[in-house]
């Protein structure tokens, strides 16, 4: 195979396709390392193991990037289901590390909002997210329940107010 044509087919593979070729090729390369002896079984399936976690980390933060990239519509994570968010999030293993509030309130209301400035809604142009000085950290630790108590705790307070959270990832 020539290397255009096999640059070709590498650039026509999507995400998940490149890295499983990748997986493929170091599985192969720690199997040589075994037969020709310059690493030990032990080695070896700890360097399997290792990897195969690798990939499955990989993977889980691909899911989440991918419903970030195809629903957030702005530089902060505000999602209009958020909580469709939260379990995709703690589905792959991931975790919330501090909120931002905002307020979904109509434009010309906004003086009237718990917020200020932010963002139109894209969907309904008549609307904004705007952004309180409501903000809390130290959830790092916290499980999917915990989190949807807060939420819903916080939106409880402002009961006259549509409060939407923004997240903060932990490693990032």
């Amino acid at each position: 195979m020539s290397t255009d044509t096999a640059n070709e087919e590498w650039s026509s593979l999507n995400y998940e396709e490149k890295n499983h070729r990748l997986f493929l090729k170091q599985r192969a390369l720690l199997d040589r390392f075994l037969e020709t002896g310059a690493i030990t079984k032990a080695q070896h399936d700890k360097s399997l193991h290792d990897l195969i976690e690798k990939m499955k980390d990989e993977m889980m933060c691909r899911d989440v990037e991918k419903y970030i990239e195809e629903h957030a519509f702005c530089s902060e994570l505000i999602f209009r289901d958020w909580e469709e968010f939260l379990n995709i999030l703690y589905a792959n293993g991931r975790n919330v590390s501090a909120v931002l509030w905002w307020d979904y309130c109509r434009i010309e209301k906004q003086a009237d909002s718990l917020g200020s400035g932010g963002y139109k809604d894209p969907k309904n142009p008549g609307y904004m997210y705007a952004e309180t000085q409501f903000y809390e950290d130290g959830f790092e630790t916290m499980t999917l329940p915990e989190i949807l108590e807060y939420i819903q705790s916080m939106r409880a307070k402002y009961p006259d107010a549509d409060l939407v959270p923004s997240f903060y990832l932990v490693n990032e």
